[in-house]
């Protein structure tokens, strides 16, 4: 993703010799960026509302904020070994699922 960037950045500087700490601060930061990218977890509150409308036994509509916590709490709970997959996302849709009273 940023692998161009970084490269057309880091050329740039070379031709134009350039020793300005800011420019370095920013292509410094680039690749902080990247490297953070490469290990984050890009879930979001959106994916956790897709699955709730879509789920198979009782869909339902999730608020942004309820989707926010149980965002947070798949993430804080996910077994890092593994990853998270959309079982996980399922699971915790699922768990969080509003309770309905039996008649």
């Amino acid at each position: 993703m940023y692998s161009d960037l970084l490269t057309n950045m880091e050329e740039l500087l070379d031709a134009y010799d350039c020793d300005d700490l800011l420019v370095q601060n920013i292509l410094n930061l680039v690749k902080e960026h990247e490297q953070l990218l490469k290990g984050a977890i890009l879930w979001s509150v959106e994916d956790m509302q897709i699955c709730a409308a879509n789920n198979l036994s009782t869909p339902y509509e999730m608020s942004k904020e309820l989707a926010q916590e149980v965002l947070e709490d798949m993430i804080k709970h996910h077994d890092a070994d593994y990853g998270i997959g959309w079982s996980d996302v399922e699971y915790y849709c699922e768990k969080y699922r509003p309770k309905t009273e039996e008649k």
